[in-house]
């Protein structure tokens, strides 16, 4: 009797081991880690699979050119980005020209004599956007290398651009490209601002604009490497209009013969002064601090 109550004890304790093995569920092995993919990132999304390194999902065209046009991990783009259009003479530009476009500059420093552009209303913005400079980069499939930058002037206001369009001068195209414009006029180019200092020679002039009177002058600044922020004619403030040029109106006729005490305002909060003998236009012989 005591042998069998034993084994139907040991039949219980079997029948009832199974049953909880059968409940337990069976350890799967752990995955090594994936290649290209750190623990914490793939923890992080729960693991879904990531992108590789470099890839975007971005549109294509907004970050990198596509490898067919650049290198194979694409070039970066900068800041701006849009189409450039031919415009503008074959020929280098003339202080004559240069005066008669957009911004109203009376000089231009030889870089940039081929190397000038125009922008938007937009970015024009009542002549903010004149003699600021800006690097250019060829973003286009028709670029015999793409990525290639180069230096440029904002000379003009261009009326049939939008955004961060452009203008730009048939030599600058070329140059950029590699080829001339022909039935292809305009590129897709990205751009941002620079400094003026490494393609500027020379000092700052100042411009007298013609039709003037007794009672009213307007004067133009050109060549300069850092922008100017307020300008000052015998201690008169002047406002910049739209075509870039500053209005003088001191209330009282203005004698010609007389000296003018002309003092700009940099960017940098730099103060430059000069004297001009006469009302004429005039080199007047300073420059600004490069900005670092």
């Amino acid at each position: 009797m005591c042998y069998r109550g034993l084994s139907l004890l040991l039949l219980l304790l079997t029948a009832l081991g199974a049953a909880v093995c059968q409940q337990q569920p069976q350890q799967q092995p752990q995955a090594g880690p994936t290649p290209g993919i750190s623990q914490s990132a793939a923890a992080t999304d729960g693991g879904a699979s990531s992108a590789p390194f470099g890839a975007s999902s971005e549109p294509s065209g907004q970050f990198g050119l596509a490898a067919s046009i650049g290198s194979p991990a694409g070039e970066p783009r900068l800041q701006f980005q849009g189409t450039a259009t031919v415009a503008y003479s074959p020929d280098p530009l003339t202080p004559y020209q240069a005066v008669g476009l957009g911004c109203g500059l009376g000089f231009v420093s030889p870089t940039f004599q081929t190397n000038y552009v125009g922008v938007s209303s937009e970015y024009f913005d009542d002549a903010q956007a004149c003699g600021r400079c800006i690097t250019l980069q060829c973003d286009d499939q028709s670029c015999a290398e793409p990525g290639k930058e180069l230096p440029a002037l904002v000379v003009d206001v261009c009326g049939s651009c939008s955004g961060s369009d452009l203008s730009i001068a048939i030599p600058l195209f070329k140059n950029l490209t590699g080829r001339e414009a022909g039935s292809n006029p305009s590129i897709v180019v990205s751009w941002d601002l620079i400094s003026c200092a490494p393609y500027t020679v020379g000092t700052i002039k100042m411009l007298v604009k013609a039709g003037g009177s007794a009672f009213f002058q307007a004067f133009g600044f050109s060549n300069y490497v850092v922008p100017i922020a307020q300008v000052q004619v015998n201690g008169t403030r002047l406002q910049q209009g739209s075509d870039g040029f500053y209005s003088y109106n001191p209330g009282s006729p203005i004698d010609p013969s007389a000296p003018l005490a002309v003092a700009l305002l940099g960017a940098n909060r730099e103060v430059l002064r000069a004297t001009v003998p006469s009302l004429r236009s005039a080199d007047l012989g300073f420059q600004f601090t490069p900005q670092a």
